[in-house]
């Protein structure tokens, strides 16, 4: 078991329990819920401090599927897209820092900082997406990373095989 994996009975630590995944519970962060497919279920969370944030999401991953070959994938996909992206090692590892075209809900062009870090447990993977000022090259920012550290993973959530991601309990267990 890594220290992202844990097994645990209830949210009296500190935690927000989504059920698969445990958010550390800290003044000053709200989470927001990412809901995707057709079923409306929760499969991520993006926690907000001040001017940055993290979207974390946990997938059930087959045999030979890595954090290392996802994050080629992720260097491939940001450059076919028109962004620049290297890889870097960090806090949290080997992670992407990218660079993304994007389109202002004004309309206007622009170009957005991001950075992904990621995490492999047996038969899961752990993506934290890093935006805002924790995103730009150079930050000092160590609350997202340490907030990405400190998220635990409960393995027996993962219920879909190949890649999809783990459905969260929305809304979250109260930190205590």
């Amino acid at each position: 078991m890594t220290r992202h994996e844990v097994r645990w009975q209830h949210a009296g630590d500190g935690y927000f329990d989504l059920d698969g995944l445990k958010i550390p519970a800290s003044e000053g962060v709200r989470l927001l819920p990412i809901v995707g497919g057709a079923s409306g279920a929760v499969v991520a969370v993006t926690a907000v401090r001040g001017r940055t944030a993290i979207q974390l999401q946990a997938f059930h991953v087959s045999a030979g599927r890595s954090w290392d070959s996802v994050r080629l994938e992720l260097l491939a996909r940001v450059r076919r897209n028109g962004g620049t992206a290297e890889e870097f090692i960090g806090r949290s590892g080997p992670g992407v820092q990218a660079r993304v075209p994007v389109v202002t809900s004004e309309g206007a062009n622009k170009v957005q900082d991001v950075r992904f870090v990621g995490l492999d447990g047996p038969g899961w993977l752990l993506r934290g997406t890093i935006t805002g000022t924790g995103a730009v090259p150079g930050s000092t920012d160590a609350w997202s990373c340490g907030m990405f550290d400190e998220v635990a993973v409960k393995s027996t959530a993962l219920v879909e095989p190949g890649g999809s991601a783990m459905e969260l309990q929305w809304p979250p267990g109260e930190a205590r």
